[in-house]
């Protein structure tokens, strides 16, 4: 009798920590469920996207965003706009033509919400959009040239690959555009003969570009105006994979322009001459020497510029 009376107790005492257990998580839901249910507002800010008609641009640049106003409960609208989403409204499906353009209503349902969550205010409410036929148009590139190139040097020609771009946007705004400049290029820190890519200004949000053409190749030659020094009888180092070829010109000389001040004496061991053989060259070719000069020092010319290889 004991024995049954024992396992009673306990079994009484697991019923009322259950009960216990099952009533803080009964008050911990409640909790949770009241919390989020609560109503929140909240106003961000979106970007605005406008597609036009086929065949027309927009004219005149409208508001870039919108400010919206909604309301729901906390679980839905707390994370409501944490994926960069923007407003896209279709011109040619909406909007009433008037006299300047196009009069648009933005509606809530233009704004990305899930149900449980309602678009309370939006501004602003009402676009006036102007828009014009659309035209297509090359323009020339133009590189954006900051700075000067040391008085001991001179800039003696550039050019920009490629040197055009085919872009489409208002016709008003099209006609009077000339060119598009690169980002600045810094001639203070050209020298000798190179190249280097820049990237193109941004266009007019108005403007969009025909080709995926975001940067440029500028091209250049910094050349001393004069020589200060002349180094003779400087190696050649062939470049090749061919194990056989002949080159009657082993040396040539260079001149430079070494800048006034500089602690520097040139020898024939601080200066490299290449001359690079391309693959699969056969018979008699010619050849443009290279120079791989100390730093600040600057090639003026090399004697000769080329020479023959025989292959």
């Amino acid at each position: 009798m004991s024995g049954i009376k024992s396992q009673k107790i306990q079994s009484e005492r697991f019923r009322r920590h259950l009960l216990k257990l099952l009533a803080v998580l009964f008050s911990f839901c409640l909790w949770f469920y009241v919390l989020n249910s609560e109503s929140l507002e909240l106003q961000v800010k979106l970007p605005l996207v406008l597609i036009p008609p086929v065949g027309m641009a927009i004219s005149e640049l409208p508001p870039t965003e919108l400010l919206i106003k909604v309301k729901g409960s906390r679980a839905f609208v707390r994370n409501l706009f944490n994926d960069n989403e923007k407003v896209f409204i279709n011109l040619k499906r909406r909007g009433t033509k008037t006299k300047k353009g196009m009069l648009v209503k933005v509606l809530p349902s233009d704004i990305p919400h899930p149900l449980g969550v309602e678009v309370t205010e939006i501004l602003p409410g009402e676009l006036n959009i102007k828009i014009e036929k659309r035209k297509t148009k090359k323009i020339s590139l133009k590189p954006f040239l900051v700075g000067e190139v040391p008085s001991q040097l001179e800039l003696l020609k550039y050019e920009l690959v490629p040197n055009s771009l085919k872009i489409s946007g208002p016709r008003n705004l099209i006609d009077s555009l000339t060119s598009i400049e690169t980002s600045p290029i810094d001639l203070h820190k050209l020298e000798g003969d190179g190249r280097i890519k820049v990237l193109l200004k941004e266009l007019d949000p108005r403007l969009r570009a025909e080709e995926e053409i975001t940067e440029a190749e500028f091209l250049f030659r910094v050349k001393p105006k004069k020589a200060n020094f002349t180094l003779k009888n400087v190696n050649i180092l062939f470049l090749t994979s061919s194990s056989q070829f002949m080159a009657k010109v082993r040396t040539a000389s260079i001149d430079v322009l070494i800048p006034e001040g500089a602690d520097l004496k040139l020898t024939t061991k601080d200066v490299k001459l290449v001359a690079e053989i391309p693959e699969g060259s056969k018979g008699e070719v010619r050849i443009k020497l290279k120079a791989e000069l100390p730093e600040g020092v600057h090639l003026l010319q090399i004697y000769p510029e080329t020479i023959s290889v025989g292959l």
